[in-house]
């Protein structure tokens, strides 16, 4: 196994093609049969890397003439090599020296000390940076560059540095029970040394196997929040869209199954919300109906208006930080002005659905008012039928990873 060109192509696959890590890792296995030992190994460069990509990224600019993701997947790795995986440092300059060849840079004598000085512990000093600044901060934090200017620019530098600082902690002692993937090919033992805790196992074992390279945040406190509202329906009539990834529809059930309510949970793609084939579709219940649907089809499978409606769009998802690496690096700020639209668009028509006095909750699992408060504010300002009856934001701390943001709206009665 050649760690560096092995982990340089399939981290180089998910820089340029913006694939995900286990997508750009199946594709890297149809032609390279690795053992459990070398995935391992493979899966904690692909950590590591991405764990300290906007060091990696900063200094390829300040290094090479050009910065493009496949130099930086390049320099990355071989920096990567020489400190956490030992490797000599003779074979990660052949390494790099060819890999820049073939890029038409030069392997100069300012990289070669900046590969000998990471080896032994020592960061490059940037030059072009000051420290405090927007670039710096992306830096320190390995916090995208758009994340770190919204932050600030949203909130205040003393306030960003606390949501900061709570990317850089490691809270591997939770665990999300849904995130305990493939349980049969876990060591029972090992899964016995979990405890049941709310929506989690925790564990005080720092060295089991299970939370060595992952760390999971907590979402029980923006759902909790949501609910603590006495959003109760009795013989009503109930529904969730819900059009990203999420375990909202466990609350979201939780609240309303069994309570004779007639209960919608609508989701743009079951594909990113698996578990409602096994958790819910095969255990149907009546009054309880689950489906696939755009916003605009939700029309055809209400029979009703609604009396409560929930409205989870996409989002930036910006949980997915703590827990996803490259996603820090794949997303970017097109992607938010894309969503935004969709977030615009779809919560002027689910309001349609809602019956006179009822209300209509969205909920984002984000920190950026262009996502949240903006959208809600400017909904109101064009819906006099709509009333604000509530609205919350929660960020970050260094001890609750837990953060989002929902509004509650009520409906009028209208002509």
């Amino acid at each position: 196994m050649n760690i560096l060109e092995d982990s340089k192509e399939i981290i180089g696959d998910m820089l340029i093609n913006k694939k995900t890590y286990d997508k750009a890792l199946s594709s890297f296995l149809v032609t390279n049969i690795r053992n459990n030992k070398e995935l391992d190994e493979i899966h904690k460069a692909y950590v590591t890397f991405f764990n300290h990509y906007f060091y990696y990224e900063f200094l390829t600019k300040e290094l090479l003439s050009k910065l493009t993701p496949n130099l930086i997947a390049f320099m990355g790795v071989a920096f990567m090599g020489v400190r956490f995986f030992k490797i000599s440092i003779d074979e990660s300059e052949d390494f790099l020296k060819n890999a820049l060849k073939n890029n038409k840079e030069d392997y100069s004598k300012d990289i070669e000390k900046a590969l000998n000085d990471y080896m032994i512990g020592k960061d490059y000093e940037f030059k072009s940076f000051l420290v405090g600044s927007i670039s710096h901060l992306s830096v320190f934090f390995n916090l995208p560059s758009w994340f770190i200017s919204m932050v600030i620019g949203q909130q205040n530098k003393d306030i960003g540095k606390t949501v900061f600082e709570s990317f850089k902690t490691n809270y591997s002692n939770l665990y999300i029970e849904n995130n305990l993937a493939n349980h049969d090919d876990i060591d029972k033992n090992e899964l016995n040394v979990f405890v049941p805790y709310g929506t989690f196992f925790k564990t005080k074992n720092k060295e089991s196997e299970l939370i060595k390279n992952h760390t999971f945040i907590n979402s029980e406190l923006l759902y909790g929040k949501v609910f603590e509202n006495k959003l109760n329906a009795n013989n009503k009539y109930v529904t969730l869209y819900q059009g990203c990834k999420s375990n909202f529809y466990f609350n979201f059930l939780n609240e309303y199954l069994f309570k004779n309510n007639v209960i919608n949970i609508a989701m743009k793609t079951f594909e990113d919300n698996p578990d409602v084939i096994n958790e819910v579709i095969l255990k149907k219940k009546n009054d309880l109906f689950v489906c696939e649907s755009t916003v605009g089809e939700l029309i055809a499978r209400l029979s009703y208006k609604q009396d409560i409606l929930f409205y989870m769009p996409k989002s930036t998802d910006m949980q997915r930080f703590f827990y996803c690496p490259e996603y820090r690096v794949n997303f970017d700020q097109k992607s938010i002005d894309e969503l935004i639209v969709t977030q615009e668009k779809g919560i002027k028509e689910v309001s349609n659905y809602v019956a006179d006095n009822g209300k209509l909750i969205y909920v984002a699992e984000t920190i950026d008012k262009k996502e949240t408060t903006n959208i809600v504010h400017s909904f109101l300002e064009n819906n006099q039928d709509y009333i604000l009856e509530k609205e919350e934001m929660f960020l970050p701390t260094k001890n609750i990873k837990s953060f989002g943001y929902y509004a509650i709206l009520k409906r009028h009665n209208h002509a």
